[in-house]
């Protein structure tokens, strides 16, 4: 795994097939020129970061895997191996740590960090439910995920519909 913000990864050669190679370790990252890559952020080798698509500061993209047009991996957030984020949101500060809410969708299923925690939407809910019940805190995250959930329903649908049409011409 490379340690290198877009500006470093820019400047490495780029193969016939726009894939930047590390000069280092000979590791391949595909970077679309509007994209952004965070300082001491890590991209795993045959990683992908779309268009308009955001790694933060320190986080982390595993071997192999896509961080799609405008999503984003929040700083200090982390994607594994082979992974696709089609979509990501972003909420807070929220919760008793008043820490942000990351959370990404690869079309089945979504992924939640905030704080020490990464996990499933249910994993998340459930830790909620177990740690703030119905004080402020739970309610505020309650709500998040309501709103989560509808903008992944809304905007996971339209890719998918897109992408459907496209196969089809």
């Amino acid at each position: 795994m490379i340690t290198a913000d877009a500006k470093t990864i820019r400047m490495w050669q780029q193969d016939a097939d726009g894939w930047y190679i590390c000069p280092e370790t000979g590791e391949r990252i595909k970077l679309h020129p509007t994209a952004s890559v965070g300082e001491g952020a890590r991209v795993g080798d045959r990683a992908r970061v779309g268009e308009g698509a955001r790694v933060g500061a320190r986080a982390s993209v595993g071997d192999g895997a896509s961080v799609g047009k405008g999503a984003s991996v929040g700083e200090g957030a982390s994607v594994g191996a082979k992974r696709l984020i089609l979509r990501s949101i972003q909420v807070g500060p929220i919760g008793s740590r008043n820490a942000m809410l990351y959370a990404s969708t690869d079309g089945d299923s979504i992924e939640v960090s905030t704080g020490c925690f990464l996990g499933s939407l249910e994993q998340f809910q459930e830790a909620v439910n177990q740690t703030h019940g119905q004080n402020q805190y739970g309610n505020a995250y309650n709500s998040a995920i309501q709103v989560i959930c509808a903008w992944f329903a809304a905007t996971v649908s339209e890719l998918k519909e897109n992408a459907n049409a496209s196969e089809k011409k």
